[in-house]
């Protein structure tokens, strides 16, 4: 790879102002395409009459995240157009692919609120499941005949009735990536063992059953594994996607396990998708293919440094451990590494200007200055604590643009 092939310095604000109500309009229940479009643009009106307020009280927070989202949110390379992405219609969406999978399996749908949709977590369909023979039994649901599929379709053709200019997109099994060399790629994402598993048998007895019952936990791996790759098959029927990139290895849940763990219930499942993908796409070798884990994972740097398919891994998206970047790094030198700044491990909000800069700039620099993405949570949980909100964002600008002074140049 080429020096001028690397991506610089990016960073990304998402600012949660806590105080404020987030209801938005629930996609799986809109009424009519008209009314869906007039709740979205009702929520557009409302965040700018809120922004509007926090300006007209002296807070200059709505601009500065506008201009720091502008000015270091993506690679230059992709603002310029360098590949053609998928455009995404508008159709309001439903239920993401592990949902539709628990659900198939029995659990209930999940419940709207406060923005977002909440698991029932007494109910998980597989949670008193005591045996690999009981597991062995289970069927892979037939996709098109079950109720809640037939609604989803229901719900993405009457969008194509009532707005035949506005084509519906697909079913979220597909994201954008930033990889090193190649800039942004479209991939497909297959949900993972380590996800499906919490949402089938629910985290406390997903993890016992991947630590001490070995038999039930490989039978469980062989049962996600057909109900991940029938369900994206079914998807893909209906919604063909040209994709250059391949998910998901890992996903959510990897914090959770061990070193011990991680291995054959992680990166086997890695294995597994990535030949059998090959085989079914004839896909090159080289395909990228996204890490992912949401949560702390410095325990698990060694492990991925010596992934079966290290090489492949083209963006690595986990939760910045300030002090531990270089580690990290060295276990995926070539990777696209997207670090989530949150709390508990760093609150933006709540710490001092000089404490950001540090943070940013010797990140940035253990990162090699290159292939590295900050998306930072800014909780603000109220209107007094915005000045302090302000003096670092300024300390962060400051930082990504001096690390970006030592990285690639364009």
């Amino acid at each position: 790879m080429k020096q001028d092939e690397h991506n610089p310095v990016t960073a990304r604000i998402v600012p949660q102002y806590t105080w404020r109500p987030g209801d938005g309009p629930n996609r799986l229940t809109w009424r009519s395409a008209q009314e869906w479009k007039k709740q979205c643009e009702t929520m557009r009106i409302d965040r700018e009459k809120h922004e509007a307020e926090l300006e007209s009280a002296g807070s200059h927070v709505p601009d500065m995240v506008r201009d720091i989202n502008d000015r270091f949110g993506e690679p230059p390379r992709v603002k310029q157009g360098r590949k053609r992405l998928p455009v995404s219609g508008t159709w309001p969406g439903w239920y993401e692919a592990r949902d539709m999978i628990a659900i198939a399996l029995g659990a209930p749908e999940p419940r709207w609120m406060n923005g977002m949709l909440w698991h029932e977590r007494d109910h998980y369909p597989l949670a008193g499941v005591e045996s690999a023979e009981e597991i062995r039994r289970l069927s892979i649901p037939d996709w098109p005949r079950l109720e809640i599929v037939k609604r989803m379709l229901a719900s993405r053709e009457r969008w194509q009735r009532e707005c035949p200019d506005e084509p519906a997109s697909g079913f979220g099994q597909g994201l954008s990536l930033t990889v090193p060399g190649r800039g942004p790629v479209w991939g497909v994402f297959y949900p993972s063992f380590v996800d499906l598993g919490v949402y089938l048998m629910g985290m406390t007895r997903f993890l016992t059953v991947l630590a001490g019952e070995t038999e039930l936990a490989t039978a469980a791996m062989d049962l996600c594994f057909k109900l991940s790759t029938s369900y994206m098959e079914f998807l893909l029927s209906v919604y063909p996607e040209r994709f250059e990139a391949l998910g998901a290895f890992g996903g959510d849940t990897t914090a959770m396990l061990s070193p011990t763990l991680y291995k054959p219930f992680s990166a086997a499942w890695d294995v597994h998708l990535f030949e059998y993908a090959r085989a079914k796409y004839n896909l090159p070798a080289d395909i990228p293919c996204n890490l992912h884990s949401c949560g702390a994972s410095s325990h698990l740097y060694g492990p991925w440094g010596e992934h079966p398919y290290r090489q492949n891994i083209g963006t690595m998206q986990t939760r910045l451990i300030p002090g531990h970047v270089g580690r990290l790094r060295k276990a995926l030198p070539d990777a696209q590494l997207e670090l989530t700044i949150a709390v508990p491990e760093f609150d933006i909000a709540r710490v001092r200007p000089d404490e950001v800069h540090e943070i940013v700039w010797t990140s940035a620099r253990d990162a090699g200055f290159r292939d590295v993405h900050f998306t930072v949570f800014a909780d603000v949980h109220r209107p007094d604590m915005l000045p302090a909100l302000e003096r670092n964002l300024l300390a962060l600008v400051e930082a990504v643009e001096q690390a970006r002074r030592e990285g690639p140049k364009y």
